[in-house]
């Protein structure tokens, strides 16, 4: 560990004693607020000295007699009243004890306490590096972007109704999209490629910007710059390559199993990624399936009652998460009706 992340592991270390102490005041919680805030490598080394300290059980019998929150100076927790009882009854049978027998006694108390505390230190290290290697998980609620920055530099940019699970190592960039989409600006690291997996597709990336979407057991892969491989897990540790697409290019598959790619022109790669501005572009494209997209952004679902009315061709640019002002546009510029209530929004042919 360099001086940078020792002095943040300390000062992390030292917000989350005071904080446990219950007593920091609002100023206090307010500068800590914005410690956090201030770097990823703040809020990363706080939430793993956070969860190891959970995981162990906050280790109460080493704080045995210290205030809330306070931190016993170094080799200071070997005065605990736990560790005086245990040694009492010990010496408990000896009348007198020699200056030799006390200093010997010293001694073996100071390695005891050495040993001890190697121990603690790398049962809280061994946990946090458990629980850091299980990943963290961000999710969206429907109707809802969020932007989120990685530890390597990279940045995550989560759509509507959707969820991953990141791990960033020393030796691994791995996210795996459980559900929705997700845009992906990834910093450059030849020596640890950027490794986003969906079902048992892999889509495998250095340097470069691409969004991949899961939707049932389609997957779709849409890369904006640069150039990424799509693989297919097999048994153990093997891949397949499937294919390699370049920028303005999207690729489909079916359960994983073969890529469709197609090259798109720069406005519909544009068009597709428009949800990031919290848009959808349409193209003379389909009501039946305009609705489709739009029920992703929205709790108040739209139905097409009418089949007739389905194929209508709807284009333009449309706020993804408000489906009223979807309806009323319909009204007014096509023969349509839309009939409101609380759940949803029932399309009808006028």
């Amino acid at each position: 560990m360099n001086s940078s992340s020792a002095q943040i592991e300390a000062l992390a270390a030292d917000w989350l004693a005071r904080r446990d102490s219950g007593r920091l005041s609002a100023t206090e919680v307010a500068e800590l607020t914005a410690w956090l805030d201030a770097s990823t490598a703040h809020r990363i080394a706080f939430i793993r000295l956070e969860s190891a300290w959970l995981q162990a059980d906050r280790l109460t019998v080493l704080g045995v007699g210290l205030e809330p929150g306070e931190r016993p100076a170094p080799g200071g927790w070997r005065d605990s009243p736990y560790f005086t009882s245990r040694l009492g009854e010990a010496s408990a049978p000896i009348a007198t004890i020699s200056p030799a027998q006390q200093a010997g006694s010293r001694t073996f108390k100071r390695r005891f306490a050495a040993v001890a505390a190697s121990l603690l230190l790398a049962f809280i290290g061994a946990m946090a590096v458990l629980q850091w290697s299980r990943g963290s998980i961000y999710q969206t609620e429907v109707g809802v972007a969020s932007s989120i920055p990685l530890s390597d530099g990279s940045k995550v940019t989560l759509n509507t109704n959707s969820k991953i699970r990141v791990t960033v190592s020393e030796t691994q960039r791995l996210v795996e999209l459980q559900q929705g989409e997700a845009f992906f600006d990834v910093a450059k690291d030849e020596k640890r490629p950027f490794v986003v997996r969906s079902g048992s597709l892999r889509v495998v990336a250095v340097g470069t910007k691409f969004a991949v979407r899961l939707d049932a057991d389609q997957v779709r892969v849409l890369v904006s710059e640069g150039r990424v491989r799509i693989e297919k897990e097999e048994g153990g540790d093997e891949e397949v390559a499937l294919a390699q697409i370049d920028s303005g290019s999207v690729a489909y598959s079916h359960g994983g199993e073969s890529v469709l790619t197609q090259a798109q022109p720069i406005e519909r790669v544009e068009a597709a990624l428009s949800w990031r501005t919290g848009f959808v572009v349409f193209h003379e494209t389909p009501l039946s399936e305009a609705v489709e997209e739009l029920n992703r952004y929205n709790t108040r679902k739209i139905v097409v009652e009418d089949p007739v009315i389905g194929d209508t061709r709807i284009s333009g640019n449309f706020r993804a998460a408000n489906g009223d002002a979807f309806a009323r546009l319909l009204q007014d510029g096509f023969a349509i009706r839309a009939e409101v209530s609380d759940t949803q929004i029932v399309l009808r042919a006028k």
